[in-house]
């Protein structure tokens, strides 16, 4: 029988994955361990692997598609075998008029409400069926305001904090009779102000901009600038490689002024205990180990892949550490669990 591959949860954070490449084609056999296909999550490009020997019946979504988690992508089956309607799998059974008691499989049944009349809608200060970040609701309750009334502007029209900022800050009082009006002059050379255009974003990209909305509104930032004189830290950098080409040659390490960085830093957690900590809702975290992420440039965004036990570890081991890191992430290797 045939069976539909839907978009797997990659990540524990992935809600949405893009089908970058097919490596397969339609009528195509596949094996245990093919990769059927590339997909980005949120946080890297991953390799699809096969799970479903047999042949490739049908692709439902093209490369380039980017698809919710569950959403089928391609179905498998025997040769010559029919596809499944992907919408078949969506659509649910029929109820019984008196519902059956099922057989005891160690998964609660629960039968199917009876259609009634809408009833009229209450506003309710309630906002917890409304999809809303923690920062929102909270400003919410305070201003007494019903978030069901707003129009969020984050992800899948999520509630942000500034959606509740903007409807806080504009009067209720109605719209003066005469609104005014900007005239807007046409240059004579007809090149005047181009329409606005939405440019798609990756879910990396995506992800990154949540993500800093959310640190930047939800954490206490301060900052710090001390100057120092890096110059013994470049000569030490210079003595040490020269070591290292001598003893290795061409393919010797070199260390990098960010490999002394991760190191100091390292070390600095290791010296000071209570700054490597987490807020845990109602108690401070100690960790009793140091894992040192640190940012990697790309064309689609920034990742971020971690050394983990980087307390343990020498420069050299940091450095080679990093170096592999960097390398996986310019080729879009990196696992959900080397940035976590």
């Amino acid at each position: 029988m045939a069976e539909i591959i839907d978009m797997p949860k990659l990540s524990d954070t992935m809600s949405v994955g893009t089908l970058v490449k097919w490596n397969i084609k339609e009528g195509q056999t596949v094996a245990f361990g093919d990769i059927l296909a590339e997909v980005e999550t949120d946080k890297a490009t991953m390799e699809l692997s096969c799970t479903v020997p047999g042949t490739i019946l049908k692709i439902y979504a093209p490369a380039g598609s980017q698809l919710p988690v569950g959403d089928p992508i391609c179905a498998i089956g025997k040769k010559g075998e029919e596809a499944p309607d992907p919408k078949a799998k969506s659509t649910p059974p029929k109820a019984s008029p008196t519902p059956a008691i099922p057989e005891s499989t160690g998964i609660p049944c629960i039968p199917e409400a009876p259609t009634s009349s809408p009833a009229p809608v209450t506003a309710k200060s309630d906002t917890t069926r409304t999809k809303a970040s923690p920062y929102a609701k909270r400003m919410a309750e305070k201003a007494a305001l019903n978030l069901a009334k707003l129009s969020g502007t984050g992800p899948e029209g999520r509630i942000v904090g500034r959606d509740v900022v903007a409807a806080t800050s504009i009067p209720a009082a109605t719209a003066p009779a005469t609104p005014l009006s900007v005239a807007v002059a046409k240059p004579s050379d007809g090149k005047g102000i181009q329409d606005d255009t939405d440019v798609p974003v990756s879910n990396m990209r995506a992800t990154i901009a949540r993500r800093l909305i959310e640190s930047k509104t939800t954490v206490p930032h301060f900052y710090l600038e001390v100057e120092i004189d890096a110059a013994p830290l470049l000569a030490m950098r210079e003595s040490i490689n020269k070591r290292l080409a001598d003893a290795g040659g061409e393919k010797a390490l070199k260390l990098s002024v960010n490999d002394f960085i991760l190191k100091a830093s390292a070390e600095a957690l290791r010296l000071v205990p209570a700054v490597n900590a987490s807020w845990a809702g109602t108690s401070i975290r100690q960790h009793s180990a140091v894992h040192l992420a640190f940012g990697v440039a790309l064309e689609d965004g920034l990742v971020t892949p971690v050394v983990r036990d980087a307390h343990s570890k020498s420069l050299k081991e940091i450095a080679l550490e990093a170096k592999a890191l960097i390398g996986k992430a310019r080729g879009k290797k990196l696992t959900p669990a080397e940035m976590s």
